[in-house]
Order: structure tokens, then C-alpha cells, then sequence
């Protein structure tokens, strides 16, 4: 099967990989990291768990403010931020993920990956740093790297036009490569 992670999803993603080569012919890993034993790593996990423990309003604010670019967050305008602040985002098991990214390291599993990679980094990303994708391309054998200029966290949600063009070509390539 082709396998895609987002995020958590992408670490997710590349353990299955990992341990269990037989299972995925192809995986894209979309704004995901290796570790979480940064200082700002564990500073932003930290933050992040605070937030959602003491303000919920104040964590959707940092939420929307890191997850998306600035240029999204512009499109979406007064109203459009107005509204997301008042939909019933975060869903309940939002700090199990929190507690997980904050304990992420999977850069031993990293190297066994054998699957065709393509390793897409969010170049704008102020919540998960393109850092992370560049860590999971340089360790992945023969993986591929592409990096979205001024692409946020979350902005593909509002125009997922690249990612699936990248996606598809990558899929779709006899050789694997985009």
C-alpha cells in the first residue's frame, strides 16, 4: 500500500515503514520530525500542554497562530478567525497528542525504512519546522525531499492543491521519484 502521514501521522507513518517493510510500497511523509528532544521542542510540547490545560481559548489562538502561515491566517480575515475560534476544535483526545509529540524519537527506525520516500516539508511551518523534514530526509536511504515555500502547518487544509499534485506524481511515477 501507499502511505501517507501528516504530522504525528508522518511519525506514525514512517515506524510502520520501519517495522514493517512488506506492508508499504510507497510513503509520503507530510511536515513530520524525527525527535522531539530539542529544547524548542520540548519548550513548544510544554507550551502547548499548558495552554490546552488552562485556556482553551488562548490554545486556539496559539494553535491557529503557529499552525498556519501568515498569508492563510490574512485570507481567512476578522470574521473567518472569528469563526474558528468558535467551532468545538480541539476534540477531546487533542493532549494525548500533545503528550505523544512531546515524547517523539524515531531515529533509530529511521535508517530501516526501505519503501521509496518522499519527505514533503512545510517551508513556512511554525508548529512542526521544516527542520524536522530535512532530519527525516537525511536520514531515510534515498529519500526524497521537496519543500513547499511559505506553506504553514495547517494551510494545505485550506488549499490542499500542491500536496496532491506532489502526492499524485510521486505515486504515480514508475520510478518513484517527482
Amino acid at each position: 500500500m501507499d502511505l501517507l502521514g501528516f504530522s504525528l501521522g508522518a511519525v506514525a507513518a514512517a515506524a510502520v515503514a520501519a517495522t514493517h517493510p512488506e506492508l508499504v510500497r510507497r510513503l509520503i511523509l507530510v511536515g513530520g520530525w524525527a525527535h522531539s528532544t530539542a529544547p524548542r521542542d520540548r519548550f513548544y510540547f510544554e507550551t502547548w500542554r499548558k495552554l490546552l490545560d488552562t485556556d482553551r481559548e488562548l490554545f486556539k489562538r496559539f494553535s491557529t497562530l503557529t499552525g498556519f502561515g501568515p498569508a492563510t491566517l490574512n485570507a481567512f480575515g476578522h470574521q473567518g478567525l472569528a469563526h474558528s475560534l468558535a467551532d468545538e476544535w480541539p476534540p477531546p483526545g487533542i493532549g494525548r497528542q500533545i503528550d505523544l509529540g512531546a515524547k517523539v524519537d524515531i531515529r533509530d527506525l529511521l535508517p530501516k525504512i526501505t519503501a521509496p520516500t518522499l519527505v514533503i516539508g512545510l517551508a513556512g511551518d511554525n508548529m512542526i519546522p521544516v527542520d524536522g523534514s530535512r532530519q527525516l530526509h537525511a536520514a531515510i536511504p534515498g529519500s526524497r525531499l521537496v519543500e513547499i515555500e511559505d506553506e504553514g502547518h495547517m494551510d494545505w487544509f485550506a488549499d490542499p492543491t500542491r500536496l496532491i499534485d506532489l502526492t499524485r506524481a510521486f505515486i504515480d511515477a514508475p520510478d518513484a521519484t517527482v
